[in-house]
């Protein structure tokens, strides 16, 4: 009698080991296949995002085609060496400013508090300091007319063409990147919570795995049974709930002595 009551509970053990190790593995499966789903919008967003990039790549190489390429990239590079010189005759014209600002200063300090004579001096360096300066500003208004005339002549010979449909084909690619990016946060997210779904499931199925080797091994020490899918057909059959029920708590307190 006491043997019954042992295998009794071992058998309700192992019965609702079987049972959360079923649930576990419905919740696995049910993420697996929507991981599955996300994986495979995945990849048609990656399809659609590749297309469009190379919708758009050929666009720009119709506007930028090589004998237009190389006429405007002649006209860069001329623009930025210009414009190089522009600064430099800027800051030397601040500096001339500056120079014919304080001479006259000087020349005004001389002939109102000091020697009268040193006041046409000061104000001779000025009036140099001040044609100076406009000389640079000449210079300055030439090189930045050279830079008008260049853009001129660079779309004479190579003359930029419409635009609207690599915009287009850009707007088409960044709107695909972002599903993309979407629809990967959303894979990534399902198949982290799929990894954690799996190791709860073979947790699940370690307990259950345990508890009915516990309960062959004492229903039949002298001879245990190995063959898996022998042992499997025991436990095919769905428990009753309402037994399952009341034996819960004593399952409970069995399963501390049990794994302790």
């Amino acid at each position: 009698m006491p043997d019954e009551c042992v295998l009794e509970t071992l058998k309700s053990a192992v019965d609702i080991a079987f049972e959360a190790k079923q649930k576990a593995y419905k919740k696995f499966d049910k993420v697996r296949s929507q991981t599955n789903s996300a994986y495979e919008v995945m990849q048609k967003d990656w399809d659609v995002l590749s297309k469009a990039k190379t919708k758009m790549e050929e666009e720009y190489n119709v506007i930028y085609d090589e004998p237009n390429s190389k006429v405007w990239e002649e006209f860069a590079e001329f623009k930025n060496e210009t414009h190089s010189q522009i600064e430099l005759l800027r800051r030397e014209a601040e500096s001339e400013k500056h120079k014919a600002d304080r001479c006259f200063n000087q020349a005004r300090s001389a002939y109102e508090y000091g020697d009268k004579s040193e006041a046409p001096v000061f104000a001779q360096k000025g009036h140099e300091h001040r044609e100076r300066l406009s000389q640079l500003n000449s210079e300055i208004g030439e090189k930045c007319q050279a830079i008008r005339d260049a853009r001129q002549k660079a779309e004479r010979i190579a003359p930029r063409k419409n635009n609207a449909d690599f915009e287009a084909a850009r707007f088409a690619y960044e709107e695909a990147k972002e599903r993309h990016r979407k629809s990967r946060r959303l894979f990534l997210h399902s198949k982290k919570e799929l990894d954690n779904l799996r190791k709860e499931f073979e947790n699940a199925k370690t307990l259950f795995y345990c508890a009915r080797k516990r309960y062959f091994d004492r229903l039949n020490p002298s001879d245990p049974v190995t063959n898996e899918e022998t042992i499997d057909q025991v436990f095919t059959e769905e428990p009753n709930p309402l037994e399952m029920e009341n034996k819960k708590g004593f399952f409970q307190r069995l399963f501390v002595s049990m794994f302790s």
